[in-house]
């Protein structure tokens, strides 16, 4: 886990699109890592499992996963800024 004397990198508002990147690739490392522990814990028969400790397991995951998706969406945003395109892009749907 982070080192809490680190900075966090969404407050870093010069981070590359490569950290951020990186960054989100350990954070859902952390959601998957823990979803499969929890997986592991509810197909064993052997355990209690208290629905207010699932949830915020649960609650957890989706954290974590909220975490790393924020990072795609700036490194995304970084990368249609940094490399826009020349050509209109036809909308499609609706």
């Amino acid at each position: 886990m982070k080192d809490t004397n680190q900075h966090w990198i969404l407050d870093d508002d010069d981070a590359s699109t490569e950290a951020l990147l990186n960054e989100a690739t350990e954070w859902f490392a952390y959601a998957r890592g823990t979803a499969s522990l929890l997986a592991e814990c509810l197909g064993n028969d052997q355990v209690d499992v208290d629905p207010h400790e699932l949830s915020l397991a649960l609650g957890g995951i989706a954290a974590l996963v909220a975490v790393g998706t924020h990072c795609i969406q700036r490194a995304h945003t970084q990368v249609i800024f940094d490399h826009p395109t020349t050509h209109e892009v036809p909308h499609v749907g609706g």
